[in-house]
């Protein structure tokens, strides 16, 4: 999982209700994208609304359910994802001491409270709010006073940086964040679904195989795989691709001759891993990088 795979939608009116026919189409569309930009990095991840999603109000006055039909028709499949993604609480990550907490903590924002802001703070989070916002929240980082009472002190206060989006770029901003994990997940898990994990790893049947038979090394191939994922979507496609792990771009003829006999023709790249001379030959697709072999070095 990601620092914590739940992020949270800030649910505070967006709009004024006089905004809300010239910019709630637009305010959906944008969160749409965002959610896609993010998606692409990490899979799965799930936004946590206090709010019952229809009740989520878009201005002060106004709830999602009472904006016009006509409007609402304009985003129905942007609605229709983003209630997909929704999770009910954030408590599914055995995090029973931050719910204690929780409860001595106010966390403001141009000196107005925000749940979504106590809850970041707690799990190290981000938040996400609607582009056109009265309340101007357009950088990647959101400026926060914290009221800690946990700590018996009741004048306790700090300013603290919390991690935001709402619009792609912010996104961009936090890549190195939303690939970190914790724990890696089991071999298993990882086998099932690379894609959930590695966004831009594509493991084919040999190379599972092969991970199948080197479970000892795994955690090392798991951490060199990931390392290149981070590459390759920082990449921009103009520039010449730099991994920041040790790699080779071919081989010498000979080497060339037995991969091909093997069956690796177009896959002579590749990356190092440690522990036994190991080597993960790859190529690269659509920014993909697609993975055939991962073991001992091939040949002499």
């Amino acid at each position: 999982i990601m620092k914590s795979n739940i992020i949270f939608l800030d649910e505070k009116p967006a709009l004024l209700d006089e905004e809300i026919p010239q910019c709630f189409v637009e305010n959906f569309e944008k969160l749409s994208k965002l959610l896609l930009a993010l998606k692409k990095i990490r899979p799965v991840f799930y936004i946590h609304l206090n709010t019952p999603f229809f009740q989520m109000k878009i201005s002060e006055n106004i709830t999602l359910q009472e904006i016009p039909k006509e409007l609402m028709h304009q985003v129905k499949e942007e609605m229709r994802s983003l209630k997909l993604q929704l999770q009910k609480n954030p408590y599914s990550i055995n995090n029973e001491d931050k719910i204690d907490l929780y409860w001595g903590i106010d966390a403001k924002h141009n000196n107005v409270s925000y749940e979504s802001l106590v809850w970041t703070y707690l799990l190290d989070s981000m938040v996400i709010s609607f582009k056109n916002n009265i309340q101007k929240w357009n950088s990647h980082m959101i400026d926060v006073s914290l009221f800690d009472m946990n700590n018996g002190d009741s004048e306790a206060e700090q300013n603290i940086n919390i991690r935001h989006a709402n619009e792609v770029n912010h996104i961009n901003s936090h890549i190195d964040w939303i690939i970190e994990h914790e724990t890696i997940p089991s071999l298993q898990e990882f086998l099932d679904n690379p894609i959930n994990f590695l966004s831009n790893i594509n493991l084919l049947n040999e190379a599972k195989d092969n991970l199948r038979t080197l479970e000892a090394y795994y955690p090392i191939i798991y951490n060199s795989l990931s390392k290149v994922n981070i590459d390759i979507i920082k990449w921009d496609e103009k520039s010449e691709l730099v991994f920041s792990i040790k790699n080779a771009k071919g081989e010498g003829q000979t080497r060339t001759e037995i991969l091909k006999k093997l069956g690796y023709e177009g896959y002579e790249s590749h990356f190092y891993f440690t522990g036994i001379a190991g080597r993960i030959h790859y190529k690269i697709v659509n920014k993909i990088i697609e993975i055939k072999y991962i073991g001992k070095k091939i040949g002499v």
